[in-house]
């Protein structure tokens, strides 16, 4: 089963838009039902404004095992007192599909009715993403998408919802830079507020994520990473 989740698999860079300065590393492997496991190392908190970019040719053929070398090695020496380590599970829903009894149609079902969302198997009950009562938008050359969080980076655990267009690529491929803005965004200041603006562009092939993320904040490094 292969479904198109927010992530390239492997690692991608992460970045501040217009500077390129680098603040961290995401690294993601398929679940194998659809969805997506990442990790993210951070070594700020990028406030709702991040570019995902490719690794450099020396990373892009990182395994799991090769990230967890180096997060608890190399990376680990630029770990700082704001930095934040996520665990995030990732699933992705398409319309035309039933989800706990639910048909998904030409609409985003309201927040009741979605999914519950499901937190990494590392993590307790760790996010790149906060809450803000702004839309997040997502480009790529052009916005390919929509995000919404509940939760912040201070919690324990927080919930990402991205409502993704046909032609968004997962992020990090040599042609798939995606960066995210709440610039001149949409208020929304609940799930409901935010799906009623995503259903105004949701299409028969779109995609809706629903990612439950736990967050690691410890000013003496990153956990032994699982």
């Amino acid at each position: 089963m292969t479904i198109l989740g927010q992530l390239q698999t492997g690692v991608v860079r992460i970045v501040k838009p217009g500077t390129g300065t680098e603040i961290g590393f995401a690294f993601t492997v398929e679940d194998g039902k659809g969805g997506q496991l990442q990790r993210w190392m951070l070594y700020e908190d990028p406030r709702n404004e991040l570019e995902i970019r490719p690794p450099s040719q020396s990373m892009a053929s990182w395994s799991l095992s090769d990230w967890q070398t180096h997060v608890n090695g190399a990376l680990r020496t630029k770990w700082n007192e704001g930095s934040i380590y996520v665990w995030a599970q990732s699933n992705v829903y398409l319309p035309g599909n039933t989800y706990n009894g639910v048909k998904w149609g030409d609409k985003i079902p309201p927040a009741a009715s979605l999914p519950k969302p499901v937190f990494p198997p590392e993590g307790a009950a760790h996010m790149q993403l906060d809450f803000r009562t702004l839309v997040t938008k997502i480009y790529q050359d052009t916005l390919r998408g929509l995000a919404f969080t509940v939760g912040r980076l201070s919690d324990l655990s927080s919930v990402e919802y991205w409502a993704l267009s046909p032609s968004y690529q997962p992020a990090g491929k040599p042609n798939a830079v995606a960066a995210t803005s709440t610039r001149a965004g949409t208020t929304a200041t609940s799930l409901d507020d935010f799906i009623a603006v995503a259903n105004k562009s949701w299409t028969a092939n779109s995609r809706f994520v629903i990612t439950g993320c736990v967050n690691y904040r410890n000013a003496n490094g990153p956990p032994a990473v699982p």
